[in-house]
């Protein structure tokens, strides 16, 4: 039998590298199954929706991203990414946010 992979096998070396060869490099060479990300808190097109609810918010007060982001304790730069939908906010973050802008938190999650 071994002889019908091109010459004799002696070694289980070689054998085991048949093995491999014959058996496991199909599998590696497959494509992996893509990965369903898990629902897990906010996802993408919830981000943008909060992060336009702050803008909007944030606009009708007359505050500027540096004025709001000062008010609730906050960097500029994460107010900037939280509102273009690219960063997801801690409940920490949402609570100061809300409070700056004068509303309940639950107005920043809800359409």
């Amino acid at each position: 039998m071994l002889k019908a992979f091109g010459g004799s096998v002696s070694s289980r070396g070689a054998l085991r590298d048949c093995a491999i060869m014959i058996y496991l490099d199909p599998i590696l060479a497959a494509e992996p199954a893509e990965q369903q990300k898990a629902p897990n808190g906010m996802g993408d097109d919830d981000a943008r929706i909060f992060g336009a609810k702050v803008k909007e918010l944030r606009e009708a007060a007359g505050l500027t991203q540096v004025a709001l982001a000062k008010k609730a304790g906050v960097q500029q730069g994460q107010l900037s990414e939280i509102e273009i939908g690219k960063r997801i906010p801690r409940l920490d973050t949402i609570k100061k946010l809300a409070r700056a802008l004068g509303v309940p938190p639950h107005e920043l999650i809800t359409d």
